[in-house]
C-alpha cells in the first residue's frame, strides 16, 4: 500500500490503528513514504542514498528530529 498522495485526514485515520496497538504495548512496524507518517514515528530508519544499485546502506537512525538533522539523508533534508 502507498501513501503519496492521500490527504492528511486519511493518514490521521490510517495511524489510529498502529497508534491503538502501541497505546497497547504492541510494536508496530512502518515502510512509509508519506512524511506525515514518518514524523509521527517514534524510531526511524532511513536507507539509501537511493534505490537500487545506489542503495544498500543506513544513512540515517533515529527520531525524526534526529533523522532531520543527518543532511546526507534524503528524508532528513524534508523533515
Amino acid at each position: 500500500m502507498t501513501n503519496r498522495g492521500r490527504h492528511i485526514a486519511d493518514i490521521e485515520r490510517l495511524l489510529e490503528c498502529p497508534n491503538r496497538l502501541v497505546e497497547s504495548g504492541h510494536s508496530v512496524i512502518m515502510i512509509a513514504r508519506n512524511l506525515d507518517l514518518i514524523k509521527s514515528a517514534d524510531h526511524v530508519i532511513v536507507p539509501g542514498p537511493d534505490g537500487g544499485h545506489k542503495g544498500g546502506r543506513i544513512m540515517a537512525i533515529g527520531t525524526p528530529k534526529e533523522v532531520a538533522a543527518v543532511p546526507e539523508s534524503h528524508t532528513g533534508r524534508f523533515l
